[in-house]
């Protein structure tokens, strides 16, 4: 995902991880088969933000993991703001409004042009 989608400044898109079904584990811990120290480290190697234990079925975990990604969107869009990223530089696009205002002057009517 990093490659491909990201913010305006370059930074990668918040991502957290849902470690789902946790149910199964509060039953059986045998259920279990991933470590916390296996979780953190694929979230560090893979820009995770973090990780929550969550499960569907009880609805552990899944309100504050969506508040916790929520409030990093919020951090970071505050943080472009300070920054004041703008857009790519568009300064070299055509400015159509100018043509058209050059062609109408010149010919007394619309600035159209036929193709």
């Amino acid at each position: 995902v990093d490659d491909k989608v990201f913010l305006r400044n370059g930074d990668n898109i918040p991502v957290v991880l849902f470690a789902n079904k946790w149910d199964l584990v509060d039953e059986n811990e045998q259920n279990r088969t991933v470590s916390d120290d296996e979780l953190d480290d694929f979230c560090h190697e893979n820009h995770y933000v973090g990780w929550f234990t969550t499960s569907a079925k009880t609805g552990l975990n899944v309100k504050k993991g969506m508040n916790f990604i929520i409030t990093k969107v919020m951090k970071n869009n505050r943080k472009l703001e300070q920054e004041n990223t703008e857009p790519e530089d568009t300064s070299q696009n055509i400015d159509l409004t100018a043509h058209n205002k050059k062609q109408q002057n010149d010919s007394g009517g619309c600035g159209c042009t036929l193709i």
